[in-house]
């Protein structure tokens, strides 16, 4: 997603109980992890029970919890 530093508004618009996508990919303006997850954006993923699972560059990626379970099932089987 790339809403222009309106992110978090798009995100707060979705309807989580109804819609409930796999992975969201925001940009973020944080360097570190420590502002990363203090800041709004984060936090209200968090408590949707997304995850962090990726960071490239700018863009965070936060996966849901079905994902998550897919995601530790792959390393399992790579074992």
């Amino acid at each position: 997603m790339d809403a222009e530093s309106h992110d978090l508004e798009v995100l707060l618009s979705l309807d989580f109980s109804r819609y409930n996508p796999k992975l969201i990919g925001v940009e973020t303006h944080c360097a570190l992890f420590s502002e990363v997850s203090r800041s709004s954006l984060f936090q209200f993923l968090s408590n949707q029970r997304y995850c962090l699972v990726g960071w490239c560059g700018l863009t965070i990626l936060m996966a849901n919890k079905q994902l998550q379970k897919e995601i530790a099932n792959q390393k399992m089987l790579l074992r």
